[in-house]
């Protein structure tokens, strides 16, 4: 579950979740994978914080 709250006398936004992804890839080849794909994943990972983040603050 994800919360979003405003820090008494900051205008920031706090995001909280305590939901966990665990990835475990198997063998050389998973591994390899998962090494070459971490650049992409970087971006849509950090595309869906961003697109989580601006939903937050049009709610609130």
């Amino acid at each position: 579950m994800i919360s979003a709250r405003h820090d008494a006398g900051v205008d920031t936004l706090v995001l909280e979740s305590d939901d966990r992804v665990g990835i475990r890839p198997h063998g050389f080849a998973g591994r390899a994978c998962w090494k070459l794909i971490s650049p992409f994943r970087d971006v849509v990972f950090g595309g869906m914080a961003a697109n989580i983040t601006g939903a937050a603050e049009r709610e609130s």
